[in-house]
Order: structure tokens, then C-alpha cells, then sequence
């Protein structure tokens, strides 16, 4: 049934991850736009600059042309400014659902690996239950683990337990890789940072506009 559950939801996680992709990807278009007008603004008013120091005058009609070319272009500008933070603030709230049902299915994980490993250590108990009688049998009665009272707390038992776990840790595989559809990772996570509870009461105390309202309030 956990199994079960992990992979339902598992499934709304990769619908989530869609969701952000494509604001990520709306975001990128903006962020790349005003760049690019940004530069046009740039260049444009270097042009200005030449032509007005080549020719050394010009026009009133010429001065208005440029000057409402000019702030066409900053309007422009100003738009994808706003359009940026409003993308922005959609893309970390949905990311924020992506992360928290990341957490969630990360607990539904841990219980079904804890059972795994329960089952494959009980097995693996089961299937080796003489040989490991023996092992510990030859360690007790060779003697090596025989304790002073004097020097220590640790019992004979306790001794032979940490040689064991000691060697066994020793000799594990410890890069195996875990079964693809229980990882978790997301890319749209990758440079993700959940705001701290200060930054969140901080914003809803101060409340204002932002983005596209902002720009339209500064009017």
C-alpha cells in the first residue's frame, strides 16, 4: 500500500515539476527579451550621441522622434522589469509546492526502505543463521576478546559484536546507486531556497505591490 501511495504521488510531483518548468521557461523568454532591449536602448542612444556629434544639431521633430523611440524602449523595458518579478514570485510558489511534496514523499520513501532493508536483513539472517553461529563461536572461545573489568566496561559479547560490525562495514558496497524510481531529485529544484520564516513575515507585513501592479501604481 506505501508503495502504492509513493507512486501516486510520485506522479502529482513529475505534474508539479511541469508546472515550474514551463514558468521557468516563460521566465527565461522575458529575462532574454530585456536583455536584448536593454541593449537596443544602449546602442540606440549611442547612435544619438554619434549622429548629434557628427552633424552638431538637430531638429525639434528630431529631437521628439528620439526622445519617444527612447521611451518606447524604456517602457518596454520597465514591462519585462515588472513581468520578471511577477514570474519570479509564481515560480517560487509553485517550486515551493514541488519542494514540499519532495519532503513528503522523501517520508513515504524512508518507511519503504526501512521495510526493504528489513526484509533483505532478515533474510540474509535467516540464510547465513549456522555459519554466523560458528563465526561468533571461533571469536568467543579464542579468547582475543576477553575483557579486563579493570580497563573497561565493555563486555566480551560487546567486544565480538563491534570486530564484527567493523568488518562487515568494511567489506559493503557502499556506492550502490539506488533503483531509479525511488529517486527524488529534480532539476527544477536544483537552485531552489526555501525563504526563511523572517523573509516570509516580512513580506506579508509589508504587503505592497510588486511587478506588473507596482509598475501600473507608479503611473
Amino acid at each position: 500500500m506505501t508503495l502504492e501511495t509513493f507512486n501516486q504521488q510520485k506522479a502529482k510531483f513529475h505534474e508539479q515539476e511541469k508546472a515550474v518548468l514551463a514558468i521557468q521557461t516563460e521566465l527565461d523568454k522575458a529575462k532574454n527579451i530585456l536583455e536584448a532591449l536593454q541593449n537596443e536602448k544602449a546602442e540606440f542612444v549611442a547612435r544619438q550621441k554619434t549622429n548629434l556629434a557628427n552633424i552638431g544639431t538637430l531638429s525639434a521633430d528630431e529631437y521628439v522622434e528620439i526622445k519617444n523611440k527612447n521611451s518606447g524602449l524604456q517602457a518596454r523595458i520597465e514591462y519585462y522589469q515588472a513581468l520578471i518579478v511577477d514570474l519570479e514570485n509564481k515560480c517560487y510558489a509553485e517550486q515551493e509546492i514541488l519542494f514540499q511534496q519532495q519532503n513528503e514523499l522523501k517520508q513515504i520513501r524512508r518507511i519503504i526502505l526501512l521495510e526493504k532493508a528489513e526484509v533483505l536483513f532478515n533474510q540474509f539472517i535467516e540464510q547465513n543463521k549456522e555459519n554466523l553461529a560458528e563465526i561468533y563461536t571461533y571469536l568467543f572461545y579464542s579468547g582475543k576478546f576477553k575483557q579486563n573489568k579493570n580497563l573497561t566496561d565493555e563486555s566480551e559479547e560487546q567486544a565480538i559484536l563491534a570486530y564484527l560490525t567493523e568488518n562487515i562495514m568494511a567489506r559493503i558496497e557502499k556506492e550502490q546507486p539506488l533503483e531509479k524510481t525511488l529517486i527524488l531529485y529534480s532539476e527544477q529544484l536544483a537552485s531552489f531556497e526555501q525563504k526563511s520564516p523572517m523573509a516570509l513575515h516580512r513580506e506579508k507585513f509589508e504587503a505592497k505591490p510588486t511587478g506588473l501592479a507596482e509598475l501600473i501604481n507608479n503611473l
